[in-house]
C-alpha cells in the first residue's frame, strides 16, 4: 500500500512541479514579449519623431521659397470649387439653424455668372421635423412663378 501512495504522491508532486515550472516559464515569456514590444514602440516613436522633424524642416523650406508663376497657375487650376455665401445669406442660415432644433430648407439665390456664390437664401412654407423638410407645393410654385411675373410686369 505504501508503494501505491508513494506513486500517487510522486505523481502529484510532479504535476505540481510541472505546473509551477510552466507558470514561471509563462511569466518569463510574457515579460520578454512585453520588453520587446516596449523596445519596438520606443524605436518606432523615435523614428517617427525624426521623420516628423525632417518633414517640418522640408515644409519650412518649401514655405520659404517663393512660388513661381507656373506653380501659382497650377495651384489655381487644381483648387477645388467651393460654395461661398454672402454675409446676408449666411446670417439667414444661422438664424434658422439657431431658431429651432428642426431642419430648415430653402433656395439659394446665386449670381448668373457665379453659381457657387449664394447671395441670398429664401425659405418657403414648409413642414419640418428634426430629420426632414417637406415644402408646400403651392409655396414652391409661387416661388418659381414670382420672378417670371416680375420680368413681364
Amino acid at each position: 500500500m505504501k508503494n501505491v501512495y508513494a506513486k500517487i504522491a510522486s505523481a502529484d508532486v510532479l504535476s505540481v512541479k510541472n505546473y509551477a515550472v510552466n507558470h514561471v516559464l509563462k511569466k518569463v515569456f510574457v515579460q520578454t514579449v512585453k520588453k520587446k514590444w516596449r523596445k519596438n514602440m520606443k524605436n518606432k516613436n523615435a523614428k517617427s519623431q525624426k521623420l516628423t522633424k525632417m518633414e517640418v524642416q522640408a515644409n519650412l523650406n518649401q514655405v520659404k521659397q517663393k512660388p513661381s508663376s507656373q506653380a501659382k497657375k497650377k495651384a489655381q487650376h487644381t483648387r477645388k470649387p467651393a460654395l461661398k455665401f454672402s454675409p446676408t445669406a449666411w446670417a439667414k442660415l444661422l438664424y434658422f439653424r439657431d431658431k429651432s432644433d428642426n431642419e430648415v430648407g430653402g433656395f439659394g439665390i446665386t449670381e448668373p455668372d457665379d453659381l457657387l456664390c449664394v447671395r441670398d437664401f429664401i425659405t418657403v412654407k414648409q413642414k419640418v421635423t428634426p430629420v426632414s423638410v417637406r415644402f408646400g407645393d403651392e409655396a414652391v410654385a409661387d416661388f418659381f412663378v414670382r420672378p417670371v411675373c416680375l420680368k413681364f410686369a
